[in-house]
């Protein structure tokens, strides 16, 4: 072999393991015809990668609080037209057990068994209506349900995404932001403790009044007897 039979690139091309040195020769002319631009991007790489992480924690808590609203307020809200539909269909059990007692007895007199009869149509009517508040109060239930779903899939994402603007932040040396916000655990148990009742502030309460009671006619009396 007669290294007159080879150019230089051809040489070079085998002291490097078969690279394409024209490759790497445009390469290095590409990034030297652009140096000055990416030069100002190096030194914008910090700042850029802090503003990221900083857009995705604010996106993090942004997800976060909206967890906690649906977890929250709205499933609570969702929960309490639920109970008064229940209980909307509940008194209405009583009118129509009421109502049932007055058409038997107006069937059984004399002359206005007609009137029994209106009585009786009404009745399906009411029960109807009783029939819908309780299919309704369970669907609304149930929505309220899965919107508690929802609020916990964005808690996770919000989460997801603070960690990874943390860790975005973290590269540039930026101190990861400080994040107060409600979670979904916090706000279900919340919602947990509104439900349940004090009973014993009800009797603490209670016991003040007849205290109170007590006392008042007791002062009352010693004024009579002055």
């Amino acid at each position: 072999m007669n290294l007159n039979d080879f150019d230089l690139d051809d040489i070079t091309g085998k002291l490097l393991g078969g690279t394409d040195v024209k490759k790497i020769a445009s390469v290095i002319d590409a990034i030297w015809d652009h140096r000055d631009e990416l030069a100002r991007i190096a030194q914008q790489l910090p700042q850029l990668l802090g503003d990221t992480g900083g857009h995705m924690q604010a996106a993090g808590e942004g997800a976060m609080r909206a967890s906690a609203f649906l977890a929250g307020d709205v499933r609570e809200l969702a929960g309490a037209a639920a109970d008064m539909l229940e209980a909307s269909k509940r008194q209405l059990s009583g009118v129509l057990k009421a109502l049932e007692g007055v058409g038997k007895v107006l069937n059984n007199v004399p002359l206005i068994g007609d009137l029994g009869k209106s009585v009786g149509d009404g009745l399906r009517s009411l029960g109807d209506v009783a029939n819908s508040l309780d299919t309704v109060g369970k669907k609304i239930r149930g929505v309220g349900d899965r919107l508690g779903d929802v609020g916990s899939d964005l808690d996770s994402m919000g989460r997801s995404l603070i960690g990874g603007g943390a860790t975005l932040a973290g590269f540039v040396g930026g101190k990861p932001r400080k994040v107060s916000v409600p979670t979904f655990a916090a706000s279900s148990a919340k919602r947990v403790a509104k439900k349940k009742p004090t009973k014993k502030l009800a009797k603490k309460k209670a016991t003040k009044k007849k205290a109170t009671k007590k006392k008042a006619a007791k002062k009352k009396a010693a004024r009579k007897k002055g």
